[in-house]
């Protein structure tokens, strides 16, 4: 399993190269037929009615029955990791080429930040004294605070350049 996510009425599990929806119920469980993701999967999140799952260079967004709706690409690097905004309009990536990059379900890419020296593997939205922020971690051994419009806000270095994994 690469990645596994719950929302109130579902389990969505992706591996390597698929994923499936585990609909619970008082009955049992039951699964959708599986959806092969080309290229590996290496992370899902949930974004309103929406699954949305890395799978190489490439974002695929998935509707609830794991129908693909759109498709991102990223050439050149692979996609590590996503995580969905507050709003449910945005999600955050991060990848091989130590880029953060902010999407829109709507146009695609709108923000791209650099910052780190290496992979970068957790991305998060949180919100601070009211503003949105990103938070992400990398192979760099750095964690770094990011602000939606102005870019690069702190670094903060752990383990002498060791990855940091969340």
């Amino acid at each position: 399993v690469a990645d596994f996510l719950a929302t109130s009425e579902d389990i969505v599990v992706a591996s390597r190269d698929s994923a499936v929806v585990l609909s619970c119920s008082a009955r049992g469980i039951n699964a959708s037929p599986s959806v092969s993701l080309t290229g590996d999967c290496n992370g899902i999140a949930v974004l309103g009615d929406s699954v949305i799952a890395t799978r190489g260079e490439g974002i695929v967004v998935l509707s609830s029955s794991l129908e693909t709706e759109r498709e991102f690409f990223q050439p050149g690097h692979q996609v590590l990791c996503v995580a969905p905004s507050p709003d449910g309009d945005h999600f955050v990536t991060g990848g091989s080429d130590a880029t953060v990059a902010v999407w829109s379900l709507q146009e695609g890419q709108v923000r791209y930040f650099t910052g780190h020296s290496d992979w970068v593997r957790y991305v998060s939205f949180i919100t601070v004294d009211g503003v949105q922020r990103i938070v992400t971690a990398s192979d760099d051994g750095c964690a770094c605070l990011w602000d939606m419009k102005d870019g690069h806000i702190a670094t903060l270095e752990f383990s002498g350049g060791v990855g940091i994994r969340a």
